[in-house]
């Protein structure tokens, strides 16, 4: 379908010049405009700077650099679809309750919501039960966050991509009080304008006792080379994680940077 919530931004809009000077395109390029809600900020943005798109039935992410008018800022756009499940938050409320207990190195979210009533409707077809594991409810959904920052294979030197790790440790520890539990991958860290690193992608993020509960997702998340072993020899969603675990994958991401770049 055609998303009508994302428009041409007038190339003789009063901002139009100095948005382009911001995101860095061309004068000859065209714009687009988004509003979260009726009473939000506008967001101008050119062409993603990142895309997973790689399977039909996933969240079909979409990353945009874009400058607010309201503002003057460049900010960081997110464009997925979203999980629907009870137990399982928007990124924006997950967002609100880390900071609210004192969780450090995360994004600052600056606002998100849905995108009207726009819902998946494949996992209602007659050809999902075709399908080998039942398919999710996913509705349309926005984040905007204050900071952009780099990825983590983006770094400098050694010194800053070992903080970065080291700063999304220390958030991951911190969350551990909180008895929250989120994948580790390398495409989760930001690494900061002053080289500090945060943890980013609170997307699947859940609580334990929601997990241990038998509230786990219907499919094993995360990115298989990262995973802890014991979450391998048992591949399957029943297998519960443990925090361990999520150190072990901290490790194999080092290990990987430092093999590859």
């Amino acid at each position: 379908g055609v998303d009508t919530t994302a428009t041409e931004f007038p190339h003789n809009h009063p901002v139009a010049a100095k948005a382009k000077r911001s995101l860095g395109v061309e004068d000859g390029d065209r714009l687009f405009q988004v509003k979260l809600d009726a009473k939000g900020d506008t967001y101008v943005f050119y062409c993603p700077t990142y895309m997973a798109v790689g399977s039909p039935l996933g969240h079909s992410t979409h990353v945009f650099k874009a400058y607010c008018i309201e503002t003057g800022k460049l900010v960081l756009l997110k464009d997925t679809w979203r999980v629907v499940s009870a137990s399982q938050s928007p990124e924006h409320i997950i967002y609100e309750e880390l900071k609210k207990q004192g969780v450090r190195n995360i994004c600052t979210c600056k606002e998100g919501c849905d995108v009207l009533d726009q819902v998946t409707k494949t996992q209602d077809s007659s050809m999902a039960r075709h399908v080998s594991s039942p398919l999710r409810l996913l509705r349309h959904y926005r984040l905007v966050l204050n900071e952009i920052g780099r990825s983590l294979t983006d770094f400098g030197n050694t010194k800053e991509m070992v903080t970065a790790v080291r700063d999304a440790i220390i958030c991951r520890l911190l969350m551990t009080r909180l008895k929250f539990f989120r994948d580790i991958s390398s495409g989760y860290f930001l690494i900061t304008d002053t080289g500090g690193g945060l943890l980013i992608d609170w997307d699947l993020c859940k609580k334990l006792q929601d997990i241990y509960q038998g509230q786990a997702h219907i499919e094993r998340t995360g990115t298989w080379q990262f995973m802890a072993a014991h979450l391998l020899v048992i591949p399957t969603p029943e297998e519960q994680p443990v925090i361990p675990g999520d150190l072990e994958s901290f490790l194999y991401i080092l290990v990987w940077i430092a093999l590859r770049y």
